[in-house]
């Protein structure tokens, strides 16, 4: 008898479901984990879209709406939680990420791939036939490091992104070769002070984002650093104001992009000259230039930024140090203001 009532229970799911939580009802881990799946670093749901890459569990990884490197920092942590899991990561950045072109590049249409190749070449497709499939996205930050905020990481966790980043990023040949002729051209192999000043869709001062330091302020860290015997300053910024005081200051020693698109407001880069072709996709690749500069550079001096961040992660990765650091740390705004996703700001400013 006890057997037949097992069995009835056992082909109806929903039946079974319900005993089993109200066997857990006191289990405040089981509790919180059926409810809130996201906020277990440890709970997978799995789910199965065909018959490939049997023996292997590809982690869909898809937060895309922010700026070019908060969704990347976002893309790091998911991938060292997926290596972590052993599974595989594939990116997928889509129509919500700000650097999305409607017609593609190259007959792509994943963000992502624009830049970077996919680890182990597993693509959209493959997450659409493969037999094991995970998407809970994860605040690894947090679960696994205590992090509350994207903007002032620690030490341990800078290393555990650098080592996830080198194992599983790579720029497309093109774009990587793009790179490098740009940085070899620009540093000319000369000791260069990094600079980065981000202002833009910053000055909004929204609600748990870097409260933005003063000109003045970065000229005076600047100016301090540079005279400890930097051939020249290289200087990424969003915005023309930041350029030109840079310029009255430093003269011919600031060396910069001269075709980078930059603001003269407070919204981001991919909101203007938006009747350019590829504009999108060209601000994502201009964004990644200025890090990857960055971190070819001897110093470096920045606000919190995602793209100073980013540039000491790469650093770390390839076994490297600045010789000289300097993050100029206002706190971040506490208030009601909400930032807006990329295209919400887009939107916004039409």
């Amino acid at each position: 008898m006890k057997n037949q009532i097992l069995g009835w229970i056992g082909k109806h799911e929903k039946f079974h479901y319900v005993l089993r939580v109200l066997r857990h009802i006191n289990d405040a881990t089981f509790v919180r984990e059926v409810l809130y799946p996201d906020e277990s670093i440890y709970v997978l749901r799995v789910t199965s879209n065909g018959e490939n890459h049997k023996g292997e569990v590809l982690y869909k990884i898809g937060r895309d709406s922010s700026g070019f490197f908060a969704n990347f920092v976002f893309v790091l942590g998911d991938m060292w939680y997926a290596d972590s899991m052993g599974m595989y990561p594939v990116v997928v950045w889509g129509a919500a990420c700000p650097y999305y072109e409607k017609n593609g590049v190259n007959g792509i249409f994943n963000v992502w791939e624009y830049y970077f190749e996919q680890y182990k070449d597993y693509h959209l497709e493959d997450l659409n036939s493969a037999f094991r499939v995970s998407d809970i996205p994860k605040n690894v930050r947090e679960l696994a490091f205590g992090i509350r905020n994207g903007y002032e990481l620690t030490e341990e966790y800078m290393l555990e992104l650098a080592r996830t980043m080198k194992k599983y990023v790579r720029l497309k040949p093109d774009v990587e070769d793009y790179i490098s002729k740009k940085i070899k051209c620009i540093l000319l192999g000369k000791r260069t002070l990094g600079v980065q000043i981000r202002m833009g869709g910053m000055l909004g001062n929204y609600n748990n984002h870097p409260i933005v330091p003063t000109l003045d302020e970065y000229v005076a860290e600047i100016s301090r650093i540079f005279n400890k015997g930097y051939d020249q300053i290289f200087l990424a910024t969003d915005d023309n104001r930041a350029l030109q005081r840079m310029k009255e200051d430093f003269g011919s020693n600031v060396v910069y992009y001269s075709d980078a698109t930059r603001v003269d407001g407070e919204y981001s880069t991919y909101c203007t000259n938006i009747e350019r072709k590829l504009h999108n996709y060209k601000c994502g690749l201009e964004v990644l230039l200025d890090m990857y500069t960055l971190a070819a550079c001897e110093g470096l001096v920045a606000g919190l930024s995602q793209v100073a961040i980013v540039a000491q992660i790469v650093i770390r990765a390839d076994g490297r140090e600045y010789d000289d650091l300097r993050i100029i740390n206002k706190g971040l705004n506490s208030n009601k203001r909400r930032a807006p996703h990329g295209t919400e700001e887009m939107r916004q400013l039409k």
